[in-house]
């Protein structure tokens, strides 16, 4: 597995998590609320993310090694801690990384 040094989260991601955990809606999800904390994560500003996260890890997913690109449709944003144990790791971007989707 790839070693990977986290990088500054982008502010535009910063400030999109802030505006969703002030939200009433968030902060009366649970954990283990599957579906509604993904809707939240799929309010996130995915491109930029997905970008950054390839930077950090030089286009290589992180398992396999394979050479990945910016590319939503050979590219998924997966959460090392499982988004369904943890409702603030998954907003956060520490917790993510790209990996190449297997066909």
């Amino acid at each position: 597995m790839l070693h990977i040094k986290k990088q500054r989260t982008d502010p535009e991601v910063v400030t999109k998590v802030a505006e969703i955990k002030s939200t009433s809606a968030w902060k009366n999800t649970s954990v283990g609320e599957t579906e509604k904390i993904r809707d939240f994560f799929e309010q996130l500003p995915k491109d930029k993310i997905r970008i950054h996260l390839l930077q950090e890890q030089h286009y290589l997913c992180a398992y396999c090694m394979k050479r990945i690109q910016d590319d939503p449709l050979e590219t998924t944003i997966e959460h090392w801690f499982p988004l369904d144990k943890d409702k603030d790791k998954a907003l956060d971007y520490k917790n993510m990384l790209p990996k190449a989707i297997q066909r």
